[in-house]
């Protein structure tokens, strides 16, 4: 659910943001950028009903500043090493490991390496995806689910940053507008103490399966019983059409778009 509503929010937003990541970051109006058609594939949505998120992450022994896109759609750490100590410009941006003590290269797909997520904990023993080919940012953040991993290594990262802090859950906010917002890694109560827990069945590594009696968005509310399915390997939560039209006209979008 946290997926969906996520998604739901990035999609409404119309231009690129960074997060400044750590404890509790804040977000402000980064740079427009061209949205390659490939996003097509996750949203059925008008290119310009949504925005590129992108994070900063300290990397390596001493550290260089990476820039990361977060894609919710992932769930690895991935990231472009430089061809050599000194590249071109046309192979930046990238990440420098020549320069990094504690750098391990472990095989042609992965390598480990120490990330400082710009709060109190250093991360070391992390290991990513080696990312190819050459992008407009350093790495890619997958905050999606860690099923949605590539490979047997734990490549999620909230997973592995996670366990440094009492609370493992963490909460990407954003303004309407992309210019504000902010991020919690595990150091804030996201609940309030009042609010009870739904416990979802997982009824397998990618797959929720659990009964509903209805849902409300925004002023929509609508009662009936069902049973709610959620695929973390796939991008696409089915919502039937009846209720569709509904959200979308409470949204203001038109279901055509989808």
């Amino acid at each position: 659910m946290f997926r969906f509503l996520l998604c739901c929010v990035l999609l409404c937003l119309g231009e690129s943001v960074l997060v400044q990541l750590g404890k509790r970051g804040n977000l402000r109006a980064h740079r427009q950028v061209r949205r390659p058609n490939k996003f097509l594939l996750h949203y059925k949505h008008n290119p310009n009903d949504y925005a590129a998120l992108e994070t900063l992450i300290n990397v390596g022994n001493p550290s260089q500043m990476g820039q990361f896109r977060v894609d919710l759609t992932k769930g690895d750490l991935e990231m472009t090493l430089c061809p050599n100590g000194n590249p071109s410009e046309d192979d930046q941006p990238c990440y420098n490991h020549y320069l990094s003590s504690s750098f391990q290269q472990t095989s042609g797909l992965t390598a480990i390496e120490q990330f400082d997520s710009l709060s109190d904990v250093d991360v070391a023993n992390v290991t990513f995806l080696i990312r190819t080919p050459q992008t407009s940012v350093t790495g890619l953040l997958g905050c999606g689910w860690p099923s949605l991993r590539m490979i047997p290594q734990d490549t999620f990262f909230p997973h592995v940053y996670l366990k440094h802090w009492k609370r493992q859950q963490f909460a990407i906010a954003l303004a309407l507008n992309g210019c504000e917002g902010q991020i919690d890694w595990g150091n804030e109560q996201l609940c309030p103490p009042s609010e009870k827990t739904h416990n979802v069945p997982v009824t397998s590594f990618g797959y929720w399966q659990f009964s509903i009696r209805g849902f409300q968005f925004g002023s929509l509310k609508e009662t009936f019983r069902s049973n709610a399915v959620i695929d973390s390997n796939k991008e696409y939560i089915g919502v039937p059409n009846e209720f569709l039209k509904k959200m979308m006209k409470e949204h203001g979008s038109p279901t055509t778009t989808l």
